[in-house]
């Protein structure tokens, strides 16, 4: 007796792609997908050895299978978008193209990109009620999307843009760390 599991995952929305990513792509690799999706499986194609009735019958239904495959990798995908962004897959005929079209849309290493994580970066501010767990992960998370596309920031300056986007109630954290940093004459 299979049991089935019940996978939620967030829906992708405009500030998710890395984490929704991650979390589709093991979806599809459970559902045996994947390969599909990644390009790997490419749909089989009729050929002129597939003259005899035997083979045309194997090749047909290789194609049937790759077909269905795609179909539910597509709904699966399809279903973990969020409705708002559901319009940048319109007219995508495979779950390869589909996928294809969601990282070029959101995986961009262009400089428009670069620019807007480290705009994000510099303005990122704690704002009041906000755990510090919450963040710090924001912040590494802005970090860490700038080192994939190969920008690295300098540790100092990393750790001066953090204190400064702690609320004041942090400031003696702030000095203190400022204190140890710089020599005294």
């Amino acid at each position: 007796m299979a049991s089935q599991h019940t996978v939620r995952i967030e829906p992708l929305g405009k500030d998710n792609f890395d984490t929704w990513r991650i979390q589709m792509e093991a979806l599809l690799v459970k559902s045996d997908s994947w390969s599909v999706v990644s390009g790997e499986s490419v749909k089989p194609e009729a050929t002129a050895e597939d003259a005899s009735a035997a083979a045309t019958v194997v090749a047909a239904a290789a194609r049937t299978a790759w077909e269905r495959t795609d179909r539910t990798a597509k709904s699966d995908i399809i279903l973990a978008i969020s409705p708002s962004e559901l319009k940048l897959i319109k007219g995508c005929e495979t779950s390869h193209a589909l996928w294809q079209r969601l990282q070029a849309t959101y995986q961009s290493a262009g400089p428009a990109r670069k620019a807007s994580l480290l705009r994000k970066l510099t303005l990122h501010r704690m704002t009041d009620g906000e755990e510090i767990r919450d963040h710090l992960r924001g912040f590494f998370d802005t970090v860490d999307k700038l080192g994939e596309m190969e920008v690295e920031i300098n540790p100092d300056l990393l750790t001066i843009m953090l204190l400064y986007s702690l609320p004041p109630a942090f400031e003696n954290f702030r000095c203190e760390n400022f204190r140890c940093a710089v020599p005294v004459p």
